[in-house]
């Protein structure tokens, strides 16, 4: 097993933020979670302050220990095929980007 980082920026569709913050922090989150191998997760929102371009809105951080990214997506792709995570349209899945980080040996 590795010790990753999963950093994942995202926002909602605009004028939805609300709903995307309420179904993320209360339901996301939580079923990201519940895959096995996340140790934790939180959303971080952007502030004004920035050094270079800003990025998304929000930010989520989850720790994870798997075997591998690669694996860790085929399972959290299962998970979304079997019904155990609840879609939200105020998420604009299109605009998300993901990035692993492995912790070194």
């Amino acid at each position: 097993m590795g010790r990753y980082l999963m950093i994942v920026q995202s926002q909602a569709h605009p004028g939805r933020e609300a709903e995307y913050a309420a179904w993320y922090d209360g339901t996301h989150v939580q079923e990201i979670c519940s895959v096995p191998g996340v140790v934790s997760g939180q959303r971080y929102e952007a502030t004004p302050v920035a050094l270079g371009a800003p990025g998304m809105a929000c930010l989520s951080i989850y720790e994870l220990d798997v075997e591998s990214p690669q694996a860790f997506l085929a399972e959290l792709g299962k998970f979304g095929a079997s019904g155990r995570m609840t879609p939200c349209d105020a998420y604009n899945s299109a605009d998300s980007i993901m990035w692993f980080y492995k912790q070194p040996d």
